[in-house]
């Protein structure tokens, strides 16, 4: 039948992106016949397995690591994702594909309006993402330059998950922008709303433009730049932006490329409109 031919086009499909992936392993990780089917007739599925491997190509990333990730799903026997869907209403006509930068520190903003923060100030985002049922955990990977995977699919809960043997994801500063920049994706990168899976950092695939949008997001979202803007109206120096790190708790590197994009940024404008 053509039901079963797709469906073993779409296993082999998917288990030619790893040579130790085989269909049992996929069955065993929850890709049903009907996930093969819409791998063989899209070139894609909905299930997290596909984005996991494509993202993982040209990493070092395991088997034992896809097996990690794979085993936090939790079903979702409810609507986990109404909160993000929610909160995620109607922003998405604020992003310009051509202003990854802007977009993403636009977005934050509505963000931090929308959960009643005020324009400067800390910003909790582990409470935050706990209040949007968005599961959290650390894993230790065998690839240290992945900062975290993130799944939003429609079968299970969506998932944060931090590699704690990647340092700049480790610490305080790179554990709260891992965490903004990944609920970024699950705000405004899920296709349609519908599924998002991915490996981030180091060698994994993924598109520059939405990752410089997840970027500005989560920096504007835990410093935003009118923390750092004087009573004069002017931008403070990079040298006054960064003793506010502590204030923030995100790193002096950080708050320093945020002070100088704004301010390139600024200097852009000024020439367009001069």
């Amino acid at each position: 039948p053509t039901s079963a031919v797709n469906a073993e086009v779409g296993y082999r499909a998917l288990s030619s992106t790893f040579p130790s992936i085989t269909t049992q392993w996929l069955i065993d990780h929850r890709f049903s016949d009907e996930d093969a089917r819409e791998m063989a007739l899209t070139g894609t599925a909905r299930h997290p397995v596909v984005g996991l491997l494509r993202s993982a190509q040209g990493s070092t990333i395991s088997p034992a690591d896809f097996n990690a990730i794979l085993t936090m799903l939790q079903s979702n026997p409810g609507n986990r994702f109404k909160d993000l869907r929610a909160l995620a209403k109607g922003m998405d006509a604020n992003i310009d594909l051509r202003e990854p930068w802007r977009s993403g520190y636009h977005l934050a903003r509505l963000v931090r309006a929308e959960l009643g923060q005020k324009e400067t100030g800390y910003f909790d985002i582990e409470t935050a993402i706990q209040n949007m049922k968005i599961d959290v955990y650390d894993v230790s990977l065998t690839d240290q330059t992945i900062l975290a995977a993130c799944v939003g699919s429609p079968q299970f809960a969506p998932l944060i998950a931090i590699n704690i043997a990647c340092d700049d994801a480790k610490g305080p500063s790179g554990r709260r922008i891992t965490l903004a920049h990944e609920l970024c994706h699950l705000l405004f990168d899920r296709s349609r709303m519908q599924s998002f899976a991915r490996f981030e950092g180091g060698a994994a695939q993924s598109d520059r433009l939405i990752e410089m949008r997840a970027n500005a997001f989560a920096v504007e979202l835990l410093a935003p730049i009118k923390s750092f803007v004087k009573p004069d109206g002017t931008l403070m120096t990079d040298e006054e932006a960064e003793k506010l790190s502590p204030q923030f708790e995100v790193s002096t590197v950080a708050i320093r490329r945020h002070v100088q994009n704004h301010r390139h940024q600024q200097r852009r404008l000024h020439y367009e409109f001069s």
